[in-house]
């Protein structure tokens, strides 16, 4: 029986050894906390995370302001009875149109009714 004791000692031994407890630092001082939630560069060829912006959109897609028309252009052609928003595809160039700037600019110079979605020339 002293064998089987001496083994059972053995074995409490080795099952404390073997049974080590692991800390998990959830925030808190250093550790995760510190480090941003998404890993910049995680994928070659992403773009940068950061504030997204018409201006910054027209940017990075190489189109300027300068590609718009003018409030002369734009108030030519809208009709008197105004113009919705499903026809302005219709009445303006599709690269004016794609321009992220390009909606602003509408509603700078046209008066914008929410209510029926149309553009109208401003008195």
């Amino acid at each position: 029986m002293g064998g089987a004791g001496a083994g059972s000692d053995a074995e409490m031994s080795d099952a404390s050894k073997a049974t080590k407890k692991l800390k998990l630092r959830l925030g808190g001082v250093g550790g995760a906390s510190s480090r941003p939630a998404t890993p910049s560069g995680s994928r070659p060829g992403s773009p940068a995370p950061g504030p997204a912006s018409s201006a910054s959109t027209a940017a990075a897609t190489g189109v300027s302001a300068a590609a718009l028309p003018s409030k002369e252009e734009i108030l030519a052609l809208i009709p008197e009875k105004g113009l919705p928003l499903s026809e302005l595809v219709k009445v303006f160039p599709g690269n004016w149109v794609r321009n992220p700037l390009f909606i602003p600019k509408m509603k700078e110079f046209a008066r914008w009714d929410k209510g029926t979605k149309t553009f109208y020339v401003r008195t």
